[in-house]
């Protein structure tokens, strides 16, 4: 592990964090976000997006972790027979200070960013 924070104000926000911290750019899978049932059938009902929910809804109380890729298997492992619950691979670490995210192989782009403190 190389980097983990915990995803209290969305996603779209805290990967920029690591990013700051950590000098470059990530690229997301989006069709890898662990979406809830209850979030889909909510979205459905509202017609809203939840992959954006995902991305933007804070106080998720998750973890973001950064994983060398060689090593995922066996820190993805020990994690569930620890904590009884999956890590999801959500995309990859870059060279650089670009985010990107893809949908399926295509471009996606977030309809809005997570919270921000001082926006405000």
């Amino acid at each position: 592990v190389h980097a983990m924070m915990d995803i209290s104000d969305g996603l779209s926000s805290d990967i920029h964090r690591i990013m700051e911290a950590s000098q470059c750019g990530a690229h997301l899978k989006i069709e890898n976000l662990p979406l809830s049932k209850e979030l889909q059938q909510t979205s459905k009902t509202f017609g809203w997006s939840p992959e954006n929910l995902a991305l933007s809804a804070g106080e998720d109380y998750c973890l973001l972790t950064t994983i060398n890729p060689q090593h995922f298997s066996s820190v993805s492992l020990a994690y569930y027979e620890k904590f009884q619950r999956p890590l999801f691979p959500l995309g990859t670490i870059l060279s650089g200070s670009s985010l990107t995210y893809s949908y399926y192989e295509k471009p996606f782009i977030p309809n809005r960013d997570g919270f921000d403190h001082f926006k405000y």
